[in-house]
């Protein structure tokens, strides 16, 4: 048997979601931008002149939390319209004092990720949260730095709205707060995972795909000291009492392939149809279906475990395994066609 060219298609190692920051900016009162720009400038200005004389922004109590309409009790951070995928970890640190630097009382602030249109209207809340301290920090004139959790977000904010953070200070702080951002010593920030992105490479051609935009999100809201949780994880298939694998996965390997598409399907993306491909050079079709059809069945089960379509999981092994089996099968074949060309040889004629 000679050998044939197989042409290989690998999906590179499962990229991680990576990280990102956009910076609380001061170019506005109540609704400002989020950049990824880090800020340049050392001294803190005074956002709002027409509140107070004091450098920061000052935002008064309010018992309204994300339905807080008032400029004087708010502050929205609004990210650029080019839509944003995460999937991970959102928090945000942001540095703030009671005001009169007062922090020797109890200080509550209150957080939302939203989903908001360009002009920061019609915002969809994607995760709350919030942070209080009594005391709020020593009493010693100084901006305190926290940071509130918004546990692990899997959304997709899409082109042309922006991934926004809204800020309110809760009825329960005993006194409204200041907020310091936008200077290299006070880098207020909302730090993000982005989901990944797919890369797969075909015979030195590398083809990248974005993940699929998620189309549903829940929300919760809690209460801590110091940092809280939102976003609980999808639910996930309940496995049969007698089996450590989900009931329909185990039923797609199993079931037969009867379907000439749904094998032609496992043929174009597995490497048991690269194999194919390579016998079907030099033997009938006939044969090389029947020398690979124990690996696509094979191949079938595992991408069906795994869930990625095909038994790319371990390439190398489907390699080693199936070059054995279709040498062994070919030799096998080779005898039986020597024996049936013999036969046919000794007949009288």
């Amino acid at each position: 048997m000679s050998a044939g060219l197989v042409a290989l298609a690998l999906p590179l190692p499962a990229a991680l979601a990576s990280s990102d920051s956009f910076y609380l900016k001061g170019d506005g009162v109540p609704t400002a931008s989020l950049s990824p720009s880090a800020p340049q400038q050392g001294e803190l200005p005074n956002f709002d002149p027409s509140r107070d004389e004091m450098p920061g922004l000052l935002i008064r109590r309010s018992n309204r939390g994300l339905a807080e309409t008032d400029s004087r009790k708010h502050q929205l951070w609004l990210g650029p319209s080019t839509g944003i995928d995460l999937e991970g970890s959102v928090s945000l640190t942001f540095w703030s004092a009671l005001k009169e630097f007062e922090n020797a009382k109890r200080g509550a602030v209150g957080a939302y990720l939203l989903d908001c249109a360009s002009t920061g209207a019609d915002c969809v809340l994607i995760a709350s949260g919030s942070a209080t301290a009594d005391p709020w920090g020593d009493d010693g004139g100084d901006w305190i730095a926290r940071t509130i959790g918004f546990g692990s977000v899997d959304y997709s904010v899409p082109p042309g709205r922006s991934l926004a953070v809204k800020v309110v200070v809760a009825v329960r702080s005993e006194g409204d707060m200041w907020f310091a951002y936008d200077t290299t010593s006070h880098p207020s920030r909302l730090s993000v995972q982005i989901a990944p992105v797919e890369t797969t490479t075909t015979l030195g051609t590398t083809t990248t795909t974005p993940p699929p935009a998620t189309t549903t999100s829940s929300t919760t809201t809690t209460s801590s000291v110091a940092t809280t949780t939102t976003l609980a994880p999808p639910g996930s298939l309940e496995p049969p009492a007698d089996s450590g694998a989900p009931a329909d996965l185990i039923d797609k390997a199993l079931t037969p392939l009867p379907d000439p598409q749904v094998e032609s399907r496992l043929i174009d993306e597995g490497l048991s149809g690269s194999l194919l491909g390579a016998l079907e050079l030099v033997m009938s079709p006939e044969v090389a279906n029947a020398l690979v059809s124990p690996l696509l069945t094979l191949e079938a089960f595992v991408g069906a475990l795994t869930d990625t379509g095909s038994a790319m999981l371990a390439p190398g092994v489907f390699l080693l395994v199936g070059s054995a089996w279709v040498l062994s099968e070919s030799r096998r074949e080779a005898r039986g066609v020597a024996a049936r060309r013999r036969d046919e040889e000794s007949r009288p004629r």
